[in-house]
């Protein structure tokens, strides 16, 4: 009987991230995702500094994005660039989604609010006026394991 070495994996390659771009969210508070009735979680980012992730430790935000009517995508990597990770916070549990900008981009944005052309501008989901999304014809799940009876076994 003869034994194998497992094979030596390399390890990951760090990156770098590119600078952000204006509008950069900075900071979300929202819903505490894994304790119902906990304090609020505030979620940073804050350029050129290392904002720790809130419920990963060793991790920093290095990025948040609002996606309109879906939620606030985080993404956090570890001080040696080598891990990363997105959590993606549902529109439903943001209490708040601050974005800074530079006096360019703040200018341009109250401009388009005023012209009524802002990016968001489409109703909110369930709201008065907003379309009901389609759905599509329900199909049972099959069963697990093929058992008819679907209990565990």
């Amino acid at each position: 009987m003869s034994m194998t070495q497992p094979s030596q994996q390399q390890s990951p390659k760090s990156y770098e991230i590119p600078a952000a771009n204006f509008p950069i969210c900075n900071r979300v508070v929202s819903d505490h995702p894994l304790e119902p009735g906990a304090p609020p979680v505030v979620w940073q980012f804050v350029p050129q500094e290392f904002q720790p992730h809130p419920l990963v430790a060793g991790l920093k935000i290095v990025r948040m994005f609002v996606v309109p009517n879906v939620g606030v995508e985080v993404y956090a990597a570890d001080k040696d660039g080598k891990i990363g990770v997105r959590n993606i916070i549902p529109w439903s549990r943001v209490r708040l989604a601050e974005e800074m900008m530079d006096a360019s981009t703040f200018v341009s944005e109250i401009e388009a609010g005023e012209e009524g052309d802002e990016d968001d501008d489409d109703p909110e989901p369930n709201q008065p006026g907003a379309p009901a999304p389609p759905l599509g014809a329900l199909q049972p799940m099959p069963p697990p394991n093929g058992s008819g009876g679907g209990g565990v076994s």
